[in-house]
């Protein structure tokens, strides 16, 4: 695990080596343990790599490397979990190796295969900065489901990449420029969705795919997939249920013996769901001494999942260690929000991530394996079942009611909200207009996909509170390439594998982690895990209610039921009472309604409506808030 950064210029540029120096200086939080540049012939090439050390801890790991013919060169970023046996089948073929690194091994599959067809053997975490010297053109990549961050940009023949955005802020020939298009899709989802970055002439590169940037003509072509997650959707397994069960089973076992390789000390998190406690019950069955797990708790019983933690730890045997996240924890990170996560990102278990990352790397781990991924992958989430019993409804005529809401006159709908609040006595009218809007948008809905992006929004209507912005379309709110019908759960599934997934969930962690020098494995997203979780028929994953059906069962085998099948809590924060108490100076800072104005993004006087009504209502409008009070918080440090 590291991170990596570079830049492409049109000619020489004289002061490269400073400039690669600085870019690695940047994010010297990725990899503490060694830094590394290449300069290519031309001048026209930098690269700079900061090392996390965990596979072969010598010199021998060193990067930029070097292929033994000299024709590649790569920055790399990640772990290949299967590189032994890819090493195996290289020596048979004539290769030899000086060290004990993956990455030493990657580049020998570049020799014997090709860079394209060495993808499709690694099974792992990555993104990868790739100089073929022979042709003259850099390969920048990522892995299948996007753990490891890529950013890119090509203007004018002059090109930067890195694992963050920090060392491009260091390059001085780039202008970066706020993209208020971004905004009303940061504001629904609180993150800024791929390809999409939170500047106009920098992209994220799409996980599964890569990109090409000649030296001899500065093109940069078009993103090229070369895996699709949509292949396993179309692919519906044929198999029983206890067939499916008996082959997750064993390829899981399979995925953590790989991803508990490390010549670095090793760990796991531990929430007490059912994705953690099966990834640790696994690992501790496979390890010979006990595993080191980790868990964060809050006082506040309504977010705590920490005494469920505690007893799956006692029962499988780990050598458990707990945290209770206090107001004062929070004050103490959320001034670090920006630098940490470089563009706007406003998920609030970002702060208890952040903290169990610190927990983790204080007790002296480097590598920590985390159970991410499954709700996605098997149909976990609560919401999945809510949505999809509940659109049928609207299908079968409630169209009528949504346009009554939505044109109606406003006197009928100030009518409505003062009917209401005087029933109450303490509801405020936009309160209500939100949910009425909301209600609106989810029964006008003219399809399922609409249906669900309005049902996941923080804010339905964002530009409404945005000034001088369009949406543009992505992943989440476009309509899926494959037409699952009435499978309404595979299809929520789907849109959180292109957007959810890879844009916040794992940006949450990768960021927490690398912050503080901590590498986190994803078992569940080996590829091998996830081409067969989504071939699953839902009427196997789904049982009543309830998700995930495929992994109860293989945990249910190593952990008594009533440890973990309780309803899910999630890894969310206090963040209402908080701003209403601790973190309320600060909010109220980035709040002023001057600056606001100033500034010129959002309406000053919308966003203090909303924020008044987080102060003073029992409703908890926090969510909606939070991502402004992110944003402002960001653009506060960019500016400074």
């Amino acid at each position: 695990m590291c991170g990596f950064s570079g830049c492409i210029t049109h000619k020489p540029y004289a002061g490269l080596e400073g400039l690669l120096n600085k870019m690695g200086n940047s994010i010297q939080h990725r990899g503490p343990d060694g830094s590394g540049t290449y300069i290519s012939p031309s001048g026209t090439l930098g690269l700079v790599h900061r090392r996390l050390s965990i596979q072969d801890l010598s010199p021998m790991g060193h990067q930029p490397m070097l292929s033994n013919s000299k024709r590649y060169v790569i920055a790399f970023n990640g772990e290949i979990y299967n590189f032994k046996k890819l090493k195996v089948t290289l020596v048979k073929a004539g290769h030899s190796f000086v060290g004990g690194s993956d990455t030493e091994v990657i580049l020998a599959a570049f020799e014997e295969w090709g860079v394209k067809v060495s993808l499709s053997k690694f099974n792992g975490m990555f993104a990868m900065a790739i100089f073929d010297q022979k042709e003259q053109v850099l390969l920048l990549t990522r892995d299948r489901t996007g753990e490891k961050p890529l950013y890119y940009g090509t203007v004018n023949g002059n090109s930067v990449f890195s694992s963050e955005l920090k060392p491009i802020k260091e390059v001085p020939f780039w202008n970066l420029e706020i993209d208020r298009n971004v905004l009303p899709s940061y504001l629904r989802h609180h993150y800024v969705p791929a390809p999409y970055s939170i500047y106009k002439n920098i992209k994220k590169l799409l996980p599964g795919h890569y990109v090409s940037i000649s030296l001899k003509t500065g093109v940069q072509s078009e993103p090229i997939n070369y895996w699709n997650v949509d292949t396993y959707f179309k692919n519906p397994s044929d198999l029983s249920e206890s067939e499916i069960t008996k082959n997750i089973q064993s390829t899981l076992e399979e995925v953590i013996s790989e991803q508990l390789i490390s010549d670095a000390p090793i760990g796991a998190f531990l929430s007490g769901g059912i994705d953690s406690s099966l990834t640790v019950a696994i690992m501790q069955k496979i390890s010979a001494s006990r595993i080191k797990t980790f868990s964060i708790g809050f006082d506040n019983p309504e977010f705590n999942e920490a005494k469920y933690a505690k007893d799956v730890a006692k029962h499988i045997g780990t050598e458990h260690t707990e945290l209770y996240m206090s107001a004062q924890d929070a004050l103490d990170i959320v001034p670090n929000i920006p630098t940490i996560y470089d563009e706007p990102f406003a998920d609030s278990s970002q702060l208890s991530t952040f903290l169990l990352c610190k927990l983790t790397k204080q007790q002296g781990i480097t590598v920590a394996l985390s159970g991410d991924g499954g709700d996605e992958l098997f149909a976990g989430y609560e919401r999945y079942f809510d949505y999809a019993k509940r659109y049928p409804k609207i299908v079968n005529g409630n169209k009528i009611v949504s346009s009554l809401f939505q044109h109606s006159p406003k006197g009928l709908l100030s009518a409505g909200i003062e009917a209401v609040d005087s029933l109450t006595g303490k509801v405020r009218d936009d309160i209500v207009r939100e949910k009425l809007e909301r209600h609106a948008n989810l029964l006008g809905s003219n399809d399922f996909s609409e249906f669900y992006l309005h049902a996941i929004s923080h804010i339905n209507s964002p530009e409404r509170y945005l000034l001088n912005t369009q949406e543009y379309q992505y992943a989440s709110n476009s309509k899926p390439s494959i037409d699952f019908g009435t499978d309404y759960i595979k299809q929520m599934m789907w849109h959180d594998m292109h957007g959810y997934l890879p844009d916040d969930i794992l940006v949450k962690v990768d960021r927490a982690a690398m912050a503080n020098s901590l590498e986190v494995r994803v078992p569940l997203l080996d590829n091998r895990i996830v081409e067969q979780a989504l071939s699953i028929p839902t009427n196997i994953n789904y049982k009543g209610e309830s998700g995930k059906q495929i992994l109860r069962n293989i945990l249910f085998s190593h952990v008594p039921r009533q440890l973990v099948d309780r309803p899910k809590t999630g890894f969310a924060n206090p963040i209402g009472g908080w701003l209403r108490n601790e973190l309320r100076d600060w909010a109220e800072n980035l709040l002023d309604e001057k600056k606001l104005k100033e500034q010129g993004y959002f309406d000053p006087a919308l966003v203090r409506k909303q924020w008044d009504h987080q102060m003073k209502s029992d409703s908890n409008f926090a969510f909606p808030i939070w991502g402004i009070l992110t944003f402002q918080a960001w653009l506060r440090e960019s500016i400074e």
